[in-house]
């Protein structure tokens, strides 16, 4: 079940890091190309300006808030 949220058009997953720690093991024995993005206040603006850039990170398995500037407590 995917349960991200949309900041800006950068997809995130809301999730603490344990929850992402296994959520990554997880899918390591499934060797899909899978890759994973730790998504900062500045990814997320840069994700609104670059269409591109928004793209590439849109596509990763998950994308994990790395920082205070995208959770909410």
């Amino acid at each position: 079940m995917d349960n991200s949220q949309t900041i800006l058009g950068a997809r995130i997953s809301p999730i603490g890091l344990d929850d992402a720690l296994h959520n990554v093991i997880d899918r390591v024995p499934v060797k899909n190309g899978d890759f994973f993005c730790l998504c900062n206040i500045h990814i997320v603006m840069e994700c609104y300006k670059d269409h591109s850039f928004r793209d590439i990170i849109n596509q990763s398995a998950a994308n994990f808030p790395d920082g205070k500037g995208l959770v909410m407590d």
